[in-house]
């Protein structure tokens, strides 16, 4: 197996530089000042540290005098405050799902007492219910909006089995999405196939013929019982309910018709970087994906280190991110779209404003990009220090903002309110983000 294909198995699929940043977790004391690229000097002037009896927290941190609003961002970041919405250190760890082991833990209940095991996708109901894609626990998740967590549909077993409940099977389910009737719509990593969740809980295969074995995955287009996925990761779907797919190992955008069709909307299966229309267009693996009211898509290019921007008509371009692919690529800079860079960019997901929220895993950060282009920093210290490898090392912390930390963030929702939910995948746990006025 290849370097890259350990890395793609190891992350399943959401950042493939998650294998290279499995030894950056750690915690370091906190910085007494903060100067980053795009932004101004921050004096951490009388900060406390305490523990708290927050759902799953291990640290806050209170910020007290003046902060400086980072440049760009959407809002100044001493109205942005990160806590931990469900999730705790789970009681158990070391499972091993391929190269590198993961922890992770499994337990339904009270936000504080509830475990996940490496979570991805996000997707918000009309209700405020809150639906979690748990990777290596197989299983989809609900969380109301008191934070009560329980199991929708998938057991402990990985598999593929269509049916009620715990009785459905899925091999890492990764991103999810949401359609107007409370369908819910679950890319199933593993088995190549797209499964569809009705509201009382009956799963069943809506695309992809999966196969298993050496002719597990494939690339084809047509009826949905005969397409094939090579391991499709981020999902979208739009105002008409047209569903898009990150099919990442193919590096195309697929699209699912309403109607059962399955077509490719841009990427000519190659890796590489390359803007422009439909099959010329080149991306490197594909992460998140979200959809704009006009019907524009955008696209978390992983590998890239960049966000694209699909049109309805498949044309592809650039808006924001700079640097070389790879790991090599990886880097961290606020600043206009051209010059801006990001670290194996995850998930993104779009305000009613049309201003970009992105899951910048590598970095650690939740960053934002305004219609303009500029970028910012909207949480997220950055944790402690840099690797060997030039990674940023993750951590664990509530708190204002520019002091919270992250360990690989990765899915991307909104409520109704405009809080940001996030999925802090290595922590195990769901974070929200509150912007205050």
């Amino acid at each position: 197996m290849t370097k890259k294909r350990e890395l793609v198995s190891l992350v399943s699929l959401l950042l493939l530089g998650f294998g290279l940043l499995a030894g950056c977790k750690t915690t370091g004391a906190p910085r007494q000042t903060t100067k980053t690229p795009g932004t101004t000097e921050t004096t951490k002037a009388d900060v406390t540290t305490e523990t708290t009896e927050a759902a799953g927290a291990s640290e806050t941190k209170e910020a007290g005098g003046d902060m400086k609003a980072v440049e760009g961002v959407l809002v100044s970041a001493a109205g942005v405050f990160v806590s931990t919405f469900a999730g705790s250190k789970p009681d158990w760890e070391g499972f091993d799902d391929g190269p590198g082991a993961w922890e992770g833990g499994f337990a339904d209940g009270p936000g504080d007492k509830a475990e996940f095991a490496a979570p991805a996708g996000l997707a918000l109901d009309a209700e405020g219910n809150l639906y979690v894609a748990d990777v290596h626990n197989h299983r989809i998740r609900k969380i109301t909006p008191q934070g009560v967590v329980r199991s929708l549909a998938g057991s402990s077993r990985s598999g593929y089995v269509d049916g009620l409940g715990d009785m459905a099977r899925f091999d890492r389910p990764s991103g999810i999405a949401l359609d107007k009737e409370g369908n819910l719509y679950v890319t199933d990593e593993y088995n190549h196939r797209i499964r569809k969740i009705a509201p009382w809980g009956g799963v069943r295969t809506l695309a992809g013929d999966g196969k298993t074995g050496e002719e597990a995955g494939g690339f084809a287009d047509g009826p949905i019982g005969g397409a094939r996925f090579d391991k499709p990761f981020g999902i979208a779907i739009d105002k008409t309910g047209n569903l898009y797919v990150g099919d990442v190992h193919n590096h195309r955008i697929r699209k699912i018709t309403p109607q059962g069709v399955v077509s490719t909307l841009a990427g000519s299966g190659e890796s590489g970087y390359a803007d422009g229309p439909e099959s010329a267009a080149q991306f490197y693996f594909i992460s998140g994906i979200a959809v704009d009211k006009a019907g524009n898509l955008y696209v978390a290019d992983n590998w890239n280190h960049r966000i694209r921007k699909i049109t309805p008509q498949g044309v592809v371009s650039t808006l924001a991110g700079s640097g070389e692919t790879g790991k090599d690529g990886c880097g961290y800079a606020d600043g206009p779209k051209e010059k801006a860079r990001f670290c194996f960019p995850s998930g993104i997901a779009v305000d009613k404003a049309g201003n970009l929220y992105v899951a910048d895993f590598g970095n650690n950060r939740i960053r934002t990009i305004t219609p303009q282009g500029e970028v910012g920093t909207l949480a997220g210290s950055g944790g402690a220090g840099v690797d060997e490898d030039g990674f940023v090392g993750g951590g664990h912390a509530d708190g204002p903002g520019n002091y919270a930390e992250f360990d690989g963030p990765s899915g991307l929702a909104f409520d109704a309110e405009g809080n940001l939910y996030v999925t802090d995948r290595k922590n195990h746990r769901i974070r929200k983000i509150e912007m205050r006025d």
